[in-house]
């Protein structure tokens, strides 16, 4: 065979050398890289040759010298290895001889055998050998001394006895290399009261005289001290009185105090009789009785064993049931009408009925009945909330009130001839704008940008100061794999006869920021990409080698605008303008020795592909930034249930729906607006119907009050109080203030109203209104007509009254974590009316109606201000919605002041 000569007719070669992966060389059919073992430094190279074996440099061969390894083909020829004889010992002279190897002992040259604990190592008959080190004692009678072979001279502890020269201490021996004592002082105490006893470390035990106090035996003596090493009595006289005033007390020396009886004056404590005296060691009373004559016709005088002078009340009771009866002092018995007693007259509101929602006109015709009383004297006026009304005949009587937004609480009060009152009172909700909810249609009851979010210019990016929005798209981006910019083949084609395709894989990158400023109407967007690279592989056809290497930038730069708007509640991001620079423009080195021969492929990546990743980048980058940031705004939208709990024990816990959307965005130089409509519901458990929850209605003003955000913060939110209504209101539409008094919360002692057995009922007719809409401006919670039945027995007689209430308070919000909620202050109205009664009532009811008043109407006021009622949470973005990897993070607000602004409730602080 002739390998290198192509010219030899050695017959057709068969069809599978025909492959162009095959050599057809001497006869022979050789695959791509196998050689033929007369020329082992050639093979068959089918791109170079595939009709003659070529020199293949790199494959493996034998020179036949065996003290060489791994042999090379270089240039055709075999190329020898390197020796292997070391055997790795400084103390022998390695050699290959006649192929084999040979390891000669060399003495006296210098060495190390590893160990500290020799010196001056020298080689010996083939090993390494030195003198012991002297290590030097410590002096030291807790450490032992000796030797490492790893660290050199070393000095362990011991735990050997020893002496530490303190003569207090006993039993010391070694530790931690130092000599501790034992714990074990000598005995040192004289048991001599009048001596300090101690150790000295140096001498051992001593015993010093001392002043202490002591006892000298004799108990009349007090203060006894040592001296001198005796126990000397005191100068203090021991105090020997009983106590008792009818005895003489005295010490005697060596025994102690004695008593003896005495008849001297005294008070047996009974104011009863004066002169008392001493017999018998006990004081007896004395013979003249006390005089109690207060000369006052009102009361009845006596004297009360040990108690002293007593004044019972006279009594001045004429019979009669219309009249009070009272006695004044130098006058005697008085008598005059009874208002309280039933004999004056009656009033009844009828119009607008109990538990009324009105809207329109909010001049209200208020109208009712006002009847004489048993005294006989005819009704002179009637006035509803100081308002004059028209008196009839018959007793009718009515008069238009004007309403303001929210709770109208009406008195009537009728008067007669003889100055004779009585009252009635209920309350009424008015506003031109209510919210019909319906849990099963939200959309119906929302409020218009009823929670708007502030965000500041800071918020959107901070530069660096704390974590902001361009922090998270800046995260986002940079989990980004860019390899999915480049749709491999990012070309092909062919070129000098060679077809090639061209792939861009392993994209990298370094850092990138991202820069956000709020402009009007959006964003203004710069994205930095720092230190661009990417590998190069240019597969190549016909006699062209394969090509490789790298392309690389010092930074892509990204500038655009970002348009924001809300569209059906969603909202819509859109990139615009975008320009994408590589600077100053992608530099591109080919591997190989073959590299200079592809300059037209080093033109190509840096004229077009610095134009196709530029397209690349602004073609598909823009889309996950407009959805990150599109689902960060979205974020905002809520909808979640919160259940709260039961107003009081015995109440029932209302799931509460809080449903948001995303009604507008505005954007300017100072940040971010974002509106969201929202409302409230939950499912019907009340049998109470009422037009809605109530509007503020601007205060009936018919304008709509804005909403100013003070920018005190880098967020802040704004709450309608519409909304707040609508919390108040869902509480009380799901049944959560219809409930028993848990009898737990009513005092058990109501003795003082002649009250035992008491079971009572609450039921709000409407439901609780939170309005700033009077003169002041002061927020307020309005609560009307909450009816309270009860039950009970007033002096032995079973009884029934139902009662109903209206309560105006102060209100104050406050936010707590996540939570904004209700603090309530003193209540400035309350009005108690009685719609009916039976039983032992008769005379009583106004009784009644104070004991509800003091001890029912302030466990519903506690509990509501100690924020059981209702709570609002503050929205957060879920962070997981925008990327994965922000799974379980949320944008939380951190409110550190509360504001007001007409009807809004404003929540500043910052975003963590």
């Amino acid at each position: 065979m002739v390998i290198g000569d192509a010219l030899v007719d050695h017959g057709p070669p068969p069809p599978e050398c025909l492959d162009g992966l095959h050599c057809w060389v001497g006869g022979r059919c050789f695959a791509d890289g196998e050689s033929d073992d007369g020329l082992p430094c050639h093979a068959c190279v089918p791109p170079v040759a595939t009709d003659r074996l070529v020199p293949h440099d790199g494959l493996a061969c034998d020179d036949g010298d065996p003290c060489t390894l791994g042999d090379r083909c270089k240039a055709g020829a075999c190329v020898p290895g390197l020796a292997g004889c070391d055997d790795q010992n400084p103390c022998t002279d390695d050699a290959c001889t006649g192929g084999k190897c040979v390891h000669a002992p060399l003495d006296d040259a210098p060495c190390d055998d590893g160990s500290a604990c020799t010196t001056g190592d020298v080689c010996h008959a083939g090993a390494c050998v030195g003198a012991a080190v002297n290590c030097a004692p410590d002096l030291n009678p807790c450490t032992d001394d000796g030797c490492d072979p790893a660290a050199g001279c070393v000095h362990p502890p011991n735990d050997d006895p020893c002496d530490d020269g303190n003569a207090c201490t006993a039993g010391e021996r070694c530790q931690d290399g130092e000599c501790r004592g034992g714990g074990l002082p000598p005995e040192c105490d004289d048991h001599d009261p009048c001596t300090d006893d101690g150790c000295v470390p140096a001498s051992g035990c001593t015993n010093i005289p001392n002043t202490a106090p002591c006892d000298d035996g004799d108990p009349c003596t007090v203060g006894d001290r040592c001296r001198n090493l005796e126990c000397e009595p005191g100068t203090d006289a021991l105090a020997c009185d009983d106590g008792n005033p009818c005895t003489d007390d005295s010490c005697t020396p060596g025994v102690g105090c004695a008593t003896s009886d005495n008849g001297m004056p005294c008070d047996d404590g009974d104011p009863c009789f004066e002169y008392d005296t001493c017999a018998g060691g006990a004081c007896r009373a004395g013979p003249v009785e006390l005089s109690c004559e207060d000369f006052d016709p009102c009361t009845t005088d006596a004297c009360v064993p040990n108690v002293g002078c007593g004044h019972a009340d006279a009594s001045c009771d004429d019979g009669e049931a219309c009249t009070k009866d009272w006695c004044e002092p130098w006058l005697g018995c008085m008598h005059e009408a009874d208002p309280a007693a039933g004999c004056g007259p009656t009033i009844r509101l009828d119009k607008p009925p109990r538990g009324a929602t009105l809207k329109g006109d909010p001049n209200v015709k208020v109208a009712g009945h006002a009847t004489q009383g048993s005294d006989a004297w005819p009704i002179a006026s009637v006035t509803v909330n100081d308002l004059a009304a028209s008196l009839e005949t018959d007793g009718d009587f009515s008069v238009p009130v004007y309403s303001s937004q929210g709770i109208n609480p009406l008195l009537a009060i009728a008067t007669d001839d003889g100055g004779q009152t009585a009252q009635a009172s209920r309350s009424y909700a008015f506003s031109t704008k209510w919210y019909a909810i319906d849990a099963a249609k939200p959309s119906q009851s929302m409020v218009a940008d009823g929670a708007n979010v502030f965000l500041a210019a800071e918020t959107w990016d901070s530069n660096g100061m704390h974590v902001d929005v361009a922090s998270l798209v800046e995260a986002y981006v940079n989990a980004m794999d860019f390899n999915t910019l480049f749709k491999n083949p990012v070309t092909s084609g062919s070129y000098a006869g060679c077809s090639y395709q061209v792939n861009v894989t392993n994209v990298k990158h370094g850092q990138i920021d991202v820069a956000l400023r709020p402009v009007a109407g959006g964003l203004d967007l710069d994205v930095v990409m720092y230190d661009f690279s990417a590998d190069i592989a240019v597969p190549m056809g016909g006699i062209c080698p394969d090509v490789s290497g790298t392309a690389s930038a010092p930074m892509i730069e990204v500038k655009a605008t970002i348009k924001v708007s809300v569209s059906a509640g969603k909202p819509v991001v859109q990139i615009q303008n975008a320009d994408v620079r590589i600077v100053p423009q992608v530099e591109v080195v080919v591997d190989g020795i073959w590299g200079f021969l592809f300059n037209w492929l080093v033109d190509w990546f840096q004229d077009t592909l610095t134009g196709y990743i530029e397209d690349a980048i602004e073609a598909q980058m823009g889309a996950p930034i407009e959805g990150a940031i599109a689902d960060l705004l979205a974020g905002f939208a809520l909808d979640q249930a919160v259940t709260v709990p039961a107003f009081l024990p015995g109440a029932t816990p209302v799931t509460l729906a809080f449903k948001t959307k995303l009604s507008s965005i505005t954007f300017t130089d100072a940040g971010s607006v974002i509106g969201l409509a929202a409302t409230v519901v939950a499912p019907k458990k009340t049998t109470h119907a009422v037009l809605g929850s109530i509007g503020r209605a601007g205060c009936l003003s018919g304008w709509e009050e804005p909403l100013y955000f003070p920018a005190y913060g880098a967020a802040e939110m704004g709450l309608h109080d519409d909304v707040l209504n609508q919390v108040a209101y869902a509480m009380w539409w799901g049944g959560g203030l219809k409930f028993p008094v848990d009898p737990s919360l009513i005092p058990q002692d109501l003795s003082e109203y002649g009250v035992a057995d008491l079971k009572a009922d609450v039921d709000f007719l409407l439901p609780p209104i939170v309005t700033s809409c009077n003169w002041s401006e002061q927020l307020q919670v309005q609560v009307g007509e909450v009816g309270v039945h009860a039950t009970f027995d007033m002096f032995g007689s079973p009884s029934e009254i139902l009662m109903y209430a209206t309560v105006i308070a102060p209100a104050y919000l406050y936010a707590s974590g996540d939570q904004i909620g209700f603090a309530l202050d003193v209540p400035t109205v309350v009005r108690m009316d009685v719609a009916s009664a039976s039983g032992g009532l008769e005379g009583g009811a106004d009784k009644i109606t104070g004991m509800i008043e003091d001890q029912i109407l302030p466990v519903l006021m506690d509990a509501i201000r100690d924020g059981a009622f209702v709570s609002f949470p503050i929205p957060s973005v879920d962070l997981g919605k925008i990327h994965p990897a922000f799974a379980g993070r949320k944008l939380t607000p951190a409110v550190q002041q509360v504001m007001r602004s007409f009807g809004y409730t404003v929540l500043s602080g910052s975003v963590n």
